[in-house]
């Protein structure tokens, strides 16, 4: 079985928005704040713990930057 859960959350003013996919065996969790793209991948052990695998952050501007490249090679490509 898969969960799917989504989450705004304000904290001191900088709102954050969390979209995560679970299943028994791992948690995947990205989150938009203001400035910045989060990916945290977790594994989940036999007791129901989130064991970190690994967490990635990149700024907005460069995250525009990378779809901007892509969709511009997709176009390119038909």
């Amino acid at each position: 079985m898969k969960t799917i859960t989504k989450t705004i959350v304000e904290e001191e003013g900088e709102i954050t928005k969390s979209v995560s996919l679970s299943s028994y065996l791992e948690k995947i969790e990205v989150s938009l704040k203001e400035d910045s793209l989060e990916l945290t991948c977790f594994e989940i052990d036999d007791y129901g713990e989130e064991l970190l695998k690994y967490k990635a952050s990149v700024s907005l501007d460069v995250f525009q930057k990378l779809e901007q490249a892509i969709n511009n090679h997709l176009l390119a490509e038909k």
